[in-house]
């Protein structure tokens, strides 16, 4: 199966990038961390579900969603009908139209 045009720009393109990420240096991260915190003990683990059951509730929705959909059709209708409307009004035009001589017939 041949490789489409794309396939030939992107394969090697990828592998110029990644090599070149390959030769970047590392940021030196060891020092940022603080004495304090590299010694520090680690975290103990805790089952999960005691966790989970002392969370709050999910919230319920407040509203119908059609309400909220519906009021997003009418402000894109509006949009629309303003975005159809003559960008050029009609006195404009015809000045323009006055400012411009027709071309001969060929």
């Amino acid at each position: 199966m041949p490789l489409s045009r794309l396939s030939r720009v992107a394969l090697p393109a990828m592998a110029v990038l990644l090599v070149l990420a390959a030769c970047s240096e590392r940021p030196d991260l060891e020092s940022t961390i603080t004495d304090a915190a590299r010694d520090a003990p680690w975290p103990d683990l805790v089952p999960l579900e005691p966790l989970l059951a002392a969370s709050a509730p999910p919230r319920e929705r407040t509203g119908a969603p059609e309400t909220g959909l519906a009021a997003r059709r009418d402000r894109l209708q509006q949009r629309a009908q303003r975005l159809n409307a003559a960008v050029v009004d009609a006195d404009t035009r015809s000045r323009m139209r006055a400012g411009v001589r027709p071309l001969p017939p060929m």
